[in-house]
């Protein structure tokens, strides 16, 4: 392949389908496996926890480094992934051990409470596993009644989600724990 910037003929690296790549800022494996982008979010969040925790932050400062920086950071691939409840908390848990307490927060500070709305007194921050799956849901809605390359290929995944299900009409009217074990998995059928 020619490199667009240099002019240079560069090899390309040929992957096993389960191994990962870093692409557009997501490890991506061909498979769809998230294993290497939950380690990646992993780094990511152990660095920023102990720059949190080494700083002289003030405490609101440190609140501001939380959720400004370091949930946009999780934010980020969101669309692209689908990761369980425990992956993400594997992911969130230095932040919480090391870089709360410098928010002011108790490490053992209930997270029903840090992830409960301001307006009942909790931190007002969305568990990233409830925010992976709003974020596919706001896209999934929005981009399908468009024309844009992503509505299409939702539109597709969509309609071979339900041609493999065999069922007519509306998809959401066939039991879900039936279907999740006779589909493929794919991030609509995660959604």
């Amino acid at each position: 392949v020619v490199s667009p910037h240099s002019g240079e003929r560069v090899a390309l690296e040929r992957l096993e389908p389960n191994r990962a790549a870093k692409s557009l800022g997501i490890m991506i494996a061909m498979d769809g496996n998230h294993k290497a982008e939950v380690q990646y979010l992993r780094d990511k969040a152990e660095t920023f926890a102990g720059h949190i925790r080494d700083s002289k932050l003030s405490k609101n400062d440190a609140w501001h480094a939380i959720t400004s920086v370091f949930l946009k950071t999780l934010e980020y691939p969101m669309l692209a992934i689908s990761l369980t409840e425990k992956e993400w908390q594997h992911i969130t848990a230095p932040v919480i051990i090391h870089a709360l307490p410098k928010a002011g927060f108790s490490r053992s500070f209930p997270q029903a409470l840090l992830y409960a709305p301001r307006k009942y007194q909790g931190g007002g921050i969305h568990r990233p596993y409830l925010k992976n799956y709003i974020l596919q849901l706001e896209s999934l809605i929005h981009q399908q009644h468009t024309s844009s390359l992503t509505g299409e290929l939702e539109t597709i995944a969509y309609d071979n989600l339900r041609l493999e299900i065999g069922l007519p009409g509306i998809l959401t009217e066939a039991p879900y724990t039936l279907l999740r074990k006779a589909t493929t998995r794919t991030a609509l059928q995660d959604l």
